[in-house]
């Protein structure tokens, strides 16, 4: 059960409703937390309210405030008051008042003042009101403070824990591309006092685009802080999932500190994998054929779900850059039916290439909901070259030297830029220092060079010694390793594995030589 402070008489649970509207208006204007007018009281215990307990110097404490009791409003109170639970001083009521007097019907000077001597750290104050006639003492009412003590001395994280503001924040309302939170945030150092409200979307500061202090009865009640610690502040938020938080700005000792958050929808959600996917394009790189010693003419065809008369853009990636752009737009008719696609989803599209081994890439950007397409790599060199499948050669004496040499590196150290046993190695750095020392075999440093110099066989021709690249869905090689048989090769792997043997992982991978074809 929550406590009254002792300026909380019992008859405040059965307030009418007119008596609260005036509550409102009085506190707007004084900053005090009132009650409802005298004439509703008929506890006959003494009431009023804590307006502020703040440290006024190295070595005391401020204390303000006023009190009345109902059997005399007029009359001045004593007032009574603890330091950490021993009695520290008293005071008469005896500041003017005039804002409570009009509000309550008190006397003129209800108002009470009181220093109290402490040494730094922090405090709890409590203040109790004497009672007059029928009735008891009051409650005490108690606020936790903290004294810093001499210029220059820092308070401790438990300090400044106990001086941030409390709060919540308890509901937040999505408009098409806002958000606004409600809640309630008060200082321990004046609880009385709205504070200022910052807010975060996803960690990051946000403008508020408008805020408004909300009278929070409930929590003055349940709190005792003033009346209006209420508040709701609106920023604007892009469609996606948010989290927003609402930061109270800290007054005197303590920090910020966020009230509290929320996890937010703002606009339709996103559409899921399945969606996604189901609404994607769909097709295919179909053929790429080496024209002469300088290009590749690449045939394939593309189209989107959400709109089959419409030809889609198809962008073509050369050894990983983009090469060309092409619309979708050749008569396809016999895809109609076997691929559900419209009458002309068909491209083709020719790009240069310099002489060597090549990886052209095809995707198709997508329309409406869905994802763009990745629609194959396709292999080739120029000049075009007649690549035997079969049978496997036998392994040339320098392929033998090459993967002996590998061998005895294993379990060195990854570096990126590493060509050597001294520095270590990266993946393309090992392939060229095995082949120049092992075989005497000059290579290019860089893997996509390594690839476009050296001869493109099929994975049924490979033997150790031979080169496995590896490459994105754009074509561009991102990693080489030293064929060591059947699903393996020596390779510089990363900086957590070093150079070891490595399975190869991806079906898709290529395979060169510079001893065999």
């Amino acid at each position: 059960m929550i406590q009254r402070p002792f300026f909380m008489p019992a008859i405040r649970t059965r307030r009418s409703l007119s008596g609260v509207a005036s509550i409102v208006l009085a506190a707007a204007v004084t900053g005090t937390c009132l009650a409802q007018p005298a004439a509703a009281d008929t506890s006959h215990n003494p009431f009023g309210y804590l307006d502020s307990v703040v440290a006024a110097s190295p070595t005391a404490i401020k204390v303000t405030g006023w009190a009345a009791d109902p059997d005399d409003l007029a009359r001045p109170l004593t007032i009574t008051a603890t330091v950490d639970g021993r009695a520290a001083g008293q005071v008469l009521s005896a500041v003017a008042r005039p804002d409570v007097a009009k509000a309550r019907g008190t006397g003129p000077t209800p108002g009470f003042a009181l220093s109290l001597t402490t040494v730094a750290g922090s405090h709890v104050v409590c203040v109790s009101a004497v009672n007059v006639g029928s009735g008891a003492n009051s409650q005490p009412d108690c606020r936790t403070v903290l004294n810093p003590g001499p210029a220059g001395a820092q308070p401790t994280p438990a300090e400044i824990a106990a001086q941030s503001p409390i709060g919540a924040v308890d509901s937040a309302v999505v408009a098409t591309s806002s958000v606004q939170l409600t809640g309630w945030a008060a200082d321990p150092g004046d609880l009385t006092k709205p504070l200022r409200i910052a807010v975060t979307v996803d960690g990051a500061a946000a403008v508020v685009t408008a805020a408004s202090v909300v009278a929070r009865p409930d929590v003055a009640a349940a709190r005792r802080t003033g009346p209006n610690q209420g508040f709701k502040v609106t920023v604007n938020a892009a469609s996606g999932l948010h989290t927003v938080c609402a930061v109270a700005t800290n007054i005197g000792v303590g920090a910020n500190k966020a009230v509290g958050c929320k996890t937010v929808q703002v606009g339709p959600p996103p559409p899921s994998a399945a969606e996604i996917a189901a609404h994607s394009p769909s097709g295919a790189l179909e053929s790429a054929t080496a024209v002469g010693s300088t290009a590749v003419r690449v045939v394939g065809w593309a189209s989107d779900p959400d709109n089959r008369a419409t030809a889609l853009e198809v962008v073509g990636y050369l050894d990983g850059s983009s090469a060309a752009t092409v619309s979708a737009n050749i008569a396809r008719p016999e895809l109609v039916t076997s691929q559900h696609t419209g009458p002309a989803a068909g491209y083709t599209f020719s790009v240069a290439a310099n002489t060597g081994s090549h990886l052209i890439c095809a995707w198709a950007v997508n329309i409406g909901v869905g994802a763009n397409k990745y629609l194959g790599c396709s292999a080739f060199s120029t000049p075009a070259v007649s690549m035997p499948t079969s049978p496997t050669p036998a392994t040339p004496a320098a392929n033998t030297k090459v993967t002996t040499l590998a061998a005895k590196y294993l379990g060195y150290p990854y570096v990126w830029g590493g060509a050597s046993p001294s520095t270590g190695f990266d993946c393309s750095g090992l392939v060229q220092y095995t082949y120049r020392v092992g075989a005497g075999i000059t290579t290019p440093r860089i893997a996509q060079d390594q690839f476009h110099a050296a001869r493109r066989i099929t994975a049924g021709r490979a033997v150790p010694g031979d080169l496995v690249f590896f490459h994105d869905s754009t074509g561009s090689v991102y990693h080489v390793g030293i064929y060591a048989g059947p699903g393996g090769m020596y390779a510089a792997v990363d900086p957590a594995n070093g150079v070891r043997y490595q399975n190869i992982w991806d079906s898709t991978a290529t395979y060169g030589s510079f001893t065999h074809s």
